[in-house]
């Protein structure tokens, strides 16, 4: 993973078909474009609460990143609608993005919602570097609600390996699943002290796929 230097990005996440109905969750009053911090979108105090009753439960650090991923992915309600994030310097302006409190008020968000409160859940047992929300392109095959495109996910470093965490489902089988595969590109990592591009190159060379969610900002 290389750190991003001034980098600025454009994601749509949730793919673009979804794109149609924002006038529509707009008058919804779902929520809004505005500048946020990266500590505001990853939030271990938001977590808090539910990673302590998690580790009172359980003391294998394994089980309770299971159980943390069982609680978003079962208990949050999946709600398939985009969210468009662009990445500046010094905040992210998001597009209907619901933070990690409002998640758990609602009980229901899209991909974007339920990985930023798995992540702040994570956060309060994992460090920075070892916690990150994967912002990125999804292709068929992939275990999110049958849909491909735009996406954000969950990334994990257990026991010297990156594992990856698809925070719109529950964990098949109880089993974890290497961060690198086929079906995921990783553009963007963040947490609530950093921001990385997973390809240093990635800024310029994702404008020549018409397939991937990132283009550089103006």
């Amino acid at each position: 993973m290389s750190h991003s230097t001034g980098q600025k990005a454009v994601l749509l996440v949730g793919g673009i078909a979804v794109l149609i109905p924002v006038a529509l969750y707009l008058k919804r009053k779902f929520i809004d474009t505005r500048r946020l911090s990266i500590a505001q979108m990853v939030d271990p105090a938001a977590g808090k609460p539910i990673a302590d009753s998690i580790a009172a439960q359980i003391r294998d650090p394994s089980m309770r990143v299971l159980a943390a991923w069982k609680f978003v992915g079962e208990g949050v309600e999946y709600e398939n609608v985009g969210s468009l994030l662009r990445f500046h310097d010094a905040y992210v302006s998001c597009e209907l993005c619901l933070l990690p409190s409002q998640v758990l008020q609602r009980g229901k968000a899209n991909c974007v919602g339920k990985s930023l409160l798995l992540a702040s859940i994570l956060r309060n047992w994992y460090g920075p570097n070892d916690v990150f929300v994967a912002v990125g392109d999804v292709r068929e095959g992939a275990d999110i609600q049958g849909q491909t495109g735009g996406h954000a996910w969950v990334v994990v470093r257990l026991n010297g390996r990156w594992d990856l965490l698809e925070a719109t489902s529950p964990p098949v089988n109880w089993a974890l699943a290497p961060a690198k595969t086929d079906q995921y590109e990783t553009g963007i990592l963040f947490n609530d002290k950093q921001v990385m591009c997973e390809d240093p190159e990635m800024c310029v060379t994702i404008q020549k796929s018409r397939c991937l969610p990132c283009l550089l900002a103006a």
